[in-house]
């Protein structure tokens, strides 16, 4: 047996090991397959980055432009600002109408397309023109104007009770003054600030017996009595000719 193959000599040094040679790998340009996946999400964080920094510099800038517009120390600002007998807000000057019925129940056939944008009032029932909001140290005139007659009532106040005689429609204009003083001053008359203007439909309401409160109630009760208790001659010469029965 030769020894020589199994066992090394004695004083004979092993050859050195050989290089390893490092394994080059080959770079290929980037595939649909690489695109459709580390690639596509390497692209996808950029756009997401980049779309960043482009809303950070839009509301970086748009406070500055706001500024620029809205300066009430530049050139324009004179007509924005109030002079000393007006003085002018930019919120909605608004108002409606109420009355005891309404107060409880809510407005009366606010779902009727005919009622957009209009006031519904009851003829002969107390009703309330109320201010929506108004200002501290402000005063406040309605106007109504009989759109049939032309005639011109005038009532002041936050919550100006009015009553309608009759079945005209009427347009009310709620006027704002930069005080109760302005309102006693001048020859022309007081110049207002604010204004708001809404047309009103007066209609009668049908309501419940039972929806009355008593006075009410009482009264539809005596007038139902009266109708059919009385001829109409009888009726006419007590009541009038608009009696009937």
């Amino acid at each position: 047996m030769d020894l020589s193959e199994t066992t090394p000599l004695i004083g004979r040094k092993n050859p050195p090991p050989a290089p390893v040679q490092k394994r080059r790998r080959n770079r290929k340009s980037p595939s649909v397959e690489d695109f459709d996946t580390g690639g596509f999400r390497s692209f996808s964080s950029q756009l997401i980055a980049l779309a960043g920094i482009l809303l950070v510099g839009i509301f970086a800038v748009l406070p500055i432009q706001m500024t620029r517009k809205y300066n009430m120390n530049g050139p324009h600002s004179s007509a924005l600002r109030s002079s000393n007998l007006v003085e002018i807000d930019d919120s909605d000057l608004d108002f409606r109408l109420h009355n005891k019925y309404t107060y409880r129940d809510g407005p009366a056939g606010k779902l009727y397309p005919w009622l957009e944008g209009k006031l519904l009032a009851e003829p002969y029932q107390q009703s309330f023109l109320e201010v929506t909001d108004p200002q501290p140290g402000k005063a406040y005139q309605f106007h109504l104007v009989n759109q049939n007659t032309g005639h011109v009532r005038v009532v002041e106040g936050t919550q100006a009770p009015v009553t309608f005689g009759s079945l005209d429609p009427v347009l009310v204009t709620l006027k704002e003054y930069s005080s109760a003083d302005v309102l006693q001053a001048g020859p022309d008359g007081p110049v207002a600030g604010r204004s708001s203007t809404k047309p009103v439909v007066v209609k009668y309401v049908r309501r419940e017996v039972r929806a009355l409160d008593a006075a009410d109630r009482e009264a539809t009760l005596d007038a139902m009595k009266a109708v059919y208790s009385l001829s109409g001659d009888a009726g006419r010469e007590r009541y009038g000719d608009n009696f009937r029965s």
